[in-house]
């Protein structure tokens, strides 16, 4: 029976050795924004298969676990990231790229073949932010901290991902210290919600604390902006602001979300809290008096 479904998986997915073979991969990238200055930061590169359908990241990596090579694909993944990233004419800002915690049993081998790619590119370390989940989640903490420490080595960034889910982010910031966290979507679906809203608040307070910038993901509505800006995020990424696409969108021009509406409007349009020191303190607010 098991190997039935095995079987059955394998066939399903044919598609994706098809894909490997002749190398049809794609890094696209979605746009991830300062709010606080109106401004593209950069970019999060994500793996897509275009074919007679699009087929995202879940969806690949689900196929790779079927056919059990999931870490070889992971790092061939983020050297597609870093070769797609280089070739984007015009300052894409800094480049996030994922990576599975799983891969990393051994991060000069697992790195190298994005490193070699950086090394033949015109990005420098610098450049680049590889962001993994948060240990709690997969239970790979010595992983994620031997990673952290080779990444700090080579010059490169060092990102959190799904912060907030396990208690051992707020850890894990104390401690590694890393360039961004970007907070699980879940709280920032329900930041509504006052538990939620005191996780981010918390995330925001020790990333502030220890040089780490908290980024919100997922951010699909003008509302989810307000709920943010109150609890202290700045920088956010999400289909509000562009969806993933195969050109970065340029640096350092005014952010329009695709409701049509620039940040500087969307503050005017929310006004300033009384009950927020956080929002008056924004630079957004700045020229808005």
């Amino acid at each position: 029976m098991l190997c039935e479904i095995s079987n059955d998986c394998e066939s399903k997915t044919a598609w994706f050795t098809r894909a490997l073979a002749k190398d049809r991969f794609e890094t696209w990238f979605q746009p991830v924004v300062d709010t606080s200055v109106h401004r593209i930061l950069g970019h999060e590169c994500l793996i897509r298969h275009c074919d007679e359908e699009i087929r995202d990241g879940a969806e690949i990596f689900e196929a790779a676990r079927a056919h059990s090579v999931v870490p070889v694909f992971d790092w061939r993944a983020m050297a597609l990231a870093v070769r797609s990233a280089s070739l984007q004419t015009g300052s894409g800002g800094v480049f996030f790229v994922n990576v599975l915690p799983g891969s990393m049993a051994d991060p000069a081998i697992a790195m190298h073949p994005a490193l070699e790619a950086l090394s033949s590119s015109s990005l420098k370390p610098r450049d680049l932010v590889f962001e993994t989940v948060d240990a709690g989640l997969t239970g790979n903490s010595d992983r994620l901290r031997a990673l952290h420490d080779y990444l700090r080595k080579h010059g490169c960034g060092f990102g959190l991902d799904n912060a907030g889910v396990t208690g051992t982010a707020f850890e894990l910031i104390r401690d590694l210290r890393p360039d961004y966290v970007k907070i699980d979507r879940n709280l920032i679906w329900n930041a509504e919600q006052p538990a939620c809203a005191a996780t981010i608040r918390k995330i925001v307070e020790l990333a502030d604390r220890y040089g780490s910038e908290a980024i919100a993901v997922g951010v699909e509505r003008p509302r989810m902006v307000e709920n943010l800006w109150l609890l202290g995020v700045k920088i956010m990424q999400g289909y509000l602001f562009g969806r993933p696409s195969r050109r970065v969108a340029r640096s350092g021009v005014p952010i329009v979300s695709s409701a049509g509406m620039d940040l500087a409007n969307l503050a005017r349009a929310i006004g300033p809290s009384p009950q927020s020191s956080v929002l008056h303190q924004s630079p957004l607010f700045a020229d808005l008096n």
